[in-house]
């Protein structure tokens, strides 16, 4: 199945958010390794093992959020994720997402036909988006009970604030939205070689 043994081994360190340690991430031919910054291994999972894959992505100003997770077919979940703000080049977040891209590839190429799904799961996407329709609901009630006091500008603007905000979280995270699993092997179309 694998034809890059040979491959030359990939590594990136990273600190998963500002004020967590940092972390290194090694990708070879077998699989993936994630150690701490002393070099103790955090977990390692060998592609054969992966059963799934899922991608999350979220943004809010210039902050990211990134996430890739690998499940095992034991069940184990192992995650690699940043939160970092996104600027120039040469950020962290670059080299985190060469690394996942990287990770992508290779395992599009071990197992074409391993499940990969984009965004949080379906729990989770049910949660932000009543949370989502909460925040624009409430936001409209207080913006009118405000214009019903008499400020009108100060009301219109918390409504339209809250519904935009609120909105676009309900839409992200929208339950009719695509989040069904995909082949890995489509993925080798649009993600460069490890």
């Amino acid at each position: 199945m694998d034809d890059h043994a040979a491959q030359e081994p990939i590594i990136r360190s990273w600190r998963p958010a500002p004020a967590r340690a940092p972390v290194t991430a090694r990708l070879d031919s077998r699989g993936v390794t994630l150690s701490d910054e002393t070099g103790a291994t955090i977990w390692s999972v060998a592609f054969a093992d992966v059963a799934s894959v899922r991608y999350v992505r979220h943004g809010l100003g210039a902050q990211a959020m990134v996430r890739l997770e690998l499940t095992t077919r034991a069940g184990d979940l192992h995650r690699l994720e940043i939160n970092q703000p996104a600027g120039a080049p040469g950020t962290p977040l670059d080299d985190f997402m060469a690394f996942v891209l990287a990770t992508l590839g290779a395992l599009a190429r071990y197992d074409p036909d391993l499940p990969y799904s984009q965004g949080e799961r379906a729990g989770v996407r049910m949660t932000l988006f009543l949370l989502g329709l909460a925040v624009a609901a409430v936001a409209a009630a207080a913006g009118g009970a405000v214009v019903a006091d008499g400020a009108a500008l100060p009301g219109l603007g918390l409504a339209v604030a809250g519904l935009i905000a609120g909105g676009f979280v309900a839409w992200g995270n929208a339950p009719w939205r695509d989040g069904q699993p995909r082949r890995m092997g489509d993925l080798l179309k649009r993600t460069p070689a490890a």
